[in-house]
């Protein structure tokens, strides 16, 4: 059985909650931008499409951008003068165990008003 690639995602930990969509959403964008020509992103933008989204304290972040986790694009957000937000790595088909280990982001961004009854 063919194993699924996919992108990762990294947010940092302390980033403010109503920026990590747009965080994600733009370094989903530059990773595939970056690596379009790629076979294997190419692939995986056509066919498969998944993307794992994990968060870092600082200090795992800092780690995250090490060279040994490969190809990858640091993403900064200028509304907060600059500060590092994620990190989107090549398309793969497996990660490092340092990446592996890190867990899924599940925030809640926002919690919309249920509508009311007449």
């Amino acid at each position: 059985m063919e194993q699924k690639s996919y992108m990762l995602i990294v947010l940092k930990s302390n980033l403010p909650v109503r920026f990590a969509p747009v965080s994600c959403a733009h370094a989903a964008v530059a990773g595939y931008l970056k690596w379009q020509d790629d076979e294997l992103t190419s692939k995986w933008a056509n066919e498969i499409f998944n993307k794992h989204v994990k968060i870092a304290t600082p200090e795992q972040f800092e780690k995250a951008k090490g060279e040994k986790y490969g190809d990858k694009i640091v993403m900064t957000e200028s509304a907060l003068d600059g500060e590092e937000t994620a990190i989107v790595y090549r398309i793969k088909e497996d990660y490092p165990g340092f990446l592996k280990t890190l867990p899924k982001w599940d925030i809640k961004v926002c919690q919309c008003p249920s509508k009311e009854k007449d």
